[in-house]
């Protein structure tokens, strides 16, 4: 099944907005590789803080929920 197939189509969400903390680049990258593998939707976003400048991927939160399983924050 592919992430169209899977009807991903929830709100797009940073990794760091979902876990509600760093990912670190090891967890942003399978992610990714997950959500590519699926045909999952993935935008870019630009971002500027205090401790961080670049590129941010955004994925349905949705894919995240499933990604995570039981993800309790």
């Amino acid at each position: 099944m592919t992430g169209l197939e899977a009807g991903y189509i929830g709100q797009m969400t940073s990794l760091f907005d979902f876990l509600s903390k760093p990912a670190g680049s090891v967890l942003g990258k399978q992610v990714a590789e997950t959500a590519v593998k699926l045909g999952v939707k993935i935008e870019n976003r630009y971002v500027e803080t205090k401790r961080y400048q670049g590129k941010i991927k955004l994925y349905p939160r949705d894919f995240l929920e499933d990604y995570f399983g039981e993800y309790d924050k």
